[in-house]
């Protein structure tokens, strides 16, 4: 069976000022933000990918 793509996670990106780790997005710094952005996009586009691909298998 396929692996499905994962989601990425805020606590993995740059933390801004005064945050020790980042559980939201809102929490992160701009360069946190905009990184957490375009791997969002990728996760995105990764996962039409992935329906497409494997229509058998049923994402939840």
């Amino acid at each position: 069976e396929p692996t499905l793509p994962e989601a990425p996670e805020p606590s993995r990106y740059h933390a801004a000022a005064g945050v020790q780790e980042a559980s939201r997005p809102l929490e992160l710094s701009a360069q946190g933000q905009k990184a957490y952005k375009e791997d969002m996009e990728y996760y995105k586009t990764l996962t039409k990918r992935y329906k497409l691909t494997y229509c058998k298998y049923k994402i939840k």
